[in-house]
């Protein structure tokens, strides 16, 4: 199918947000119980640590729990010290905080100021202490799997260990715990994007609605079920998760890829007057964004054969964004009619006249569309405007053979 642009960005998100969607989960309420096993002392103590990391209390949720050394005390504490850190080092030292009134987390690590003490926590070592000392504990590979995990999505391959192993680690160590009960929402998470990595979408699938049964207000887990679906060509099937994701969804930036989807389940079923409405709807949300604009017009010329609007949308999104002229182009190019193809630059031109780059690439199309329509003196008029204003631009070295031999041509 020509129409394939959305899925290929939309099955990044899964991919590449892996560093970002911790602080995302925050606010969601966890309903499984992680502590059921744990006696009533130490379920008092990680309840009274989970009260004061709620108030942002961080520093006074570690001390909270400092008395005691058990397999759930130490699940707790990585859990502090990987999502509530303000500063680590290598993921072996941290510097842990009470946030004061005004204080934003993700905005202290990007500009931590004065003097902090620094904490030696070394999630690996405390583990495999702990475990040699008193046995296998489930929790504490589910501690584990957190551990890599999210040394992973911050540190990659500038670790100890290599990003393929962290990957291993923390797939086996999420697993293990899975089978022995041990799971909770961002273990599932986690597992789903490792499966949808590894192309398993069937159990990326599994866990991402396992993890809407815990987490049924986060469109993320949502939004994945979506990807899994479209992934295994199950589209009609990924319309209601893509759906509820935009429902449920505050991150306006996330929002954007969640329209872009459902727009992909829909015109994969066929669907196409559903396409139309929901890029719509997705483009007055975002009128900044000249994506809606360029997918409704590859929707109108591809499925609808409307070049007229076609081309009215891919006008509008050059209009707010320049650089998507390089897209439309080849769409409308891609029509083979080089009459539309001079039509769409005369209009372009007058867009942005005093960008020359933009400026000069439109009036290089422009000559490239009048040499296809055996019009020589114009290709060639057009052609001499594209080499001047990429002189202006300080890019004529990148176009020079490609002006020359049309030059020549039109000799």
């Amino acid at each position: 199918m020509c129409y394939n642009k959305v899925m290929k960005k939309n099955v990044l998100k899964c991919l590449l947000a892996i560093g970002l969607l911790f602080s995302g989960f925050l606010g969601f309420a966890q309903e499984y119980d992680l502590y059921k096993e744990a006696p009533q002392e130490i379920r008092e103590l990680i309840q009274k640590a989970d009260n004061l990391i709620e108030k942002k209390q961080y520093a006074s949720a570690l001390a909270a729990i400092s008395s005691e050394s058990n397999e759930f005390i130490i699940y707790k504490q990585v859990e502090i010290y990987t999502k509530y850190f303000v500063q680590s080092i290598m993921h072996q030292m941290f510097v842990v905080k009470d946030l004061e009134k005004g204080e934003d987390l993700m905005e202290l690590r990007k500009n931590l100021q004065g003097d902090f003490n620094i904490t030696m926590f070394d999630a690996e070592s405390v583990i495999e202490e702990f475990k040699a000392e008193n046995g296998e504990k489930p929790i504490l590979d589910l501690a584990l799997g957190v551990f890599y995990y999210d040394t992973l999505s911050r540190y990659g391959d500038q670790w100890l260990k290599s990003a393929d192993e962290l990957i291993s680690l923390a797939e086996k160590y999420y697993k293990k715990a899975y089978d022995a009960g041990y799971y909770d929402i961002y273990s599932l998470f986690d597992l789903g994007t490792m499966a949808i990595s590894n192309k398993d979408y069937e159990t990326s699938e599994k866990y991402f609605l396992q993890d809407s049964e815990i987490d049924p207000e986060n469109p993320s887990v949502w939004f994945n079920i979506a990807v899994a679906r479209m992934s295994m060509g199950n589209y009609e099937e990924a319309i209601e998760p893509a759906k509820k994701a935009i429902s449920l969804e505050t991150n306006e930036d996330w929002l954007a890829d969640e329209y872009f989807l459902l727009t992909d389940a829909y015109v994969y079923t066929d669907d196409i007057e559903n396409a139309i409405k929901n890029t719509t709807e997705g483009k007055k949300k975002f009128k900044n964004n000249p994506e809606f604009a360029l997918t409704l017009g590859q929707i109108y010329l591809f499925y609808e054969n409307n070049y007229a609007k076609a081309e009215k949308e891919y006008i509008e999104a050059a209009k707010i964004e320049g650089t998507s002229i390089t897209e439309a182009v080849n769409y409308v190019a891609n029509t083979g009619n080089w009459n539309n193809l001079k039509s769409f630059c005369l209009k372009a031109l007058k867009l942005h006249p005093k960008d020359n780059l933009y400026t000069g690439y439109v009036e290089f199309i422009l000559s490239q569309a009048y040499m296809l329509t055996d019009d020589k003196a114009n290709a060639l008029k057009e052609i001499k405007k594209a080499r001047a204003l990429f002189e202006k631009a300080e890019v004529l070295d990148g176009y020079i053979e490609a002006i020359e031999e049309i030059e020549s041509l039109c000799q």
